[in-house]
């Protein structure tokens, strides 16, 4: 059965295939390392995968009685082992580029670069008035963080317009969505 990813997943998992293998010190920092979000009562995980080799990692999550293939909103939690090198705008540059060409109406706003916790993020907002491969609109929000092991990016999709409401508590949850490192004082965990 096929699934239809959001055009940021598959530019994503297309650059995660491209990347160059990352150095030992990341993996020695990757046990440490932890990825903070809040949770999402209203969601279920629809998907998980890990890429032999890199150990890349994907997690989707959907509304209660939808699924990963049938999606009106989407939440997306990826750990790129090998980018850790790649700064969060830049990555978020290479996927507002293939989104730009996959919707070639599309517009790609970078909302914020920054430093949370120690660690360089960017946050974008993506919006493709009408995906090709859908027939409906996506409007989607991607926060990547570097960390020291992984590079982390942690995406919300609608295939619909969201309301402010919507994007306010969704662009509030990305805010709050971080990276520590349990044995490091410079980047503390709660």
């Amino acid at each position: 059965m096929s699934r239809t990813l959001p055009l940021a997943g598959c530019l994503a998992t297309l650059l995660s295939m491209l990347a160059t293998a990352h150095a030992q010190e990341a993996a020695t920092a990757a046990s440490s390392e932890v990825l903070l979000r809040p949770t999402t009562a209203d969601y279920v995980q629809g998907y998980e995968a890990t890429q032999p080799g890199s150990g890349n990692r994907i997690l989707e999550f959907v509304p209660k009685g939808e699924d990963v293939q049938h999606w009106t909103e989407l939440l997306t939690v990826q750990q790129f082992r090998d980018s850790a090198h790649v700064p969060p705008r830049e990555f978020l540059d290479i996927i507002g580029k293939g989104w730009m060409q996959a919707c070639p109406e599309a517009s790609v706003t970078l909302i914020l670069e920054d430093v949370e916790n120690g660690y360089p993020i960017a946050v974008a907002q993506m919006i493709c008035p009408n995906n090709a491969q859908t027939g409906k609109p996506e409007y989607t929000w991607l926060k990547g963080i570097q960390g020291q092991a992984s590079l982390y990016v942690v995406q919300k999709a609608f295939r619909f317009v969201p309301d402010r409401e919507q994007m306010t508590t969704w662009v509030r949850y990305l805010g709050q969505v971080k990276v520590c490192n349990e044995k490091d004082a410079q980047h503390p965990c709660p």
